[in-house]
C-alpha cells in the first residue's frame, strides 16, 4: 500500500472511531463491530474535505439520526461533540 492509500485508510479509521465511540446515536459502542457506522464516514468527509462547519457536521448527524435511523429529535450535545471531534481531525492525504 502506498503512503497515501495507507494516510486515506487512516482518515477512515479515524473518522470510524469518533463516529463508533462518540457519535453513537443506537448505543452500541463495545457491543457491535466497530464498523457499525462505518457506511457515513465517505459523507463525514466530504463535508470535512469541504471545509464546512462544526455546526453543519452536527446538522449532518442529527440529518442521520432522524433519517436512517428515524428518531423524531436527534441529541444536539452529543452529536455537536462527536462534530468538533471530527472537525480537529488532519485530513491531509500528503505527508505534514
Amino acid at each position: 500500500m502506498d503512503e497515501r492509500a495507507r494516510r486515506g485508510r487512516e482518515i477512515q479509521d479515524e473518522i470510524s472511531r469518533i463516529l463508533y465511540e462518540d457519535w453513537d446515536p443506537l448505543g452500541l459502542s463495545g457491543i457491535a463491530p466497530r464498523d457499525e457506522y462505518d457506511s457515513y464516514i465517505g459523507g463525514v468527509y466530504s463535508l470535512l474535505a469541504a471545509g464546512a462547519s462544526c455546526e453543519r457536521v452536527a446538522e449532518h448527524l442529527a440529518e442521520l439520526e432522524r433519517g436512517p435511523f428515524g428518531y423524531a429529535e436527534a441529541t444536539a450535545a452529543r452529536n455537536m461533540a462527536a462534530a468538533k471531534k471530527l472537525c480537529e481531525l488532519d485530513l491531509r492525504i500528503e505527508s505534514h
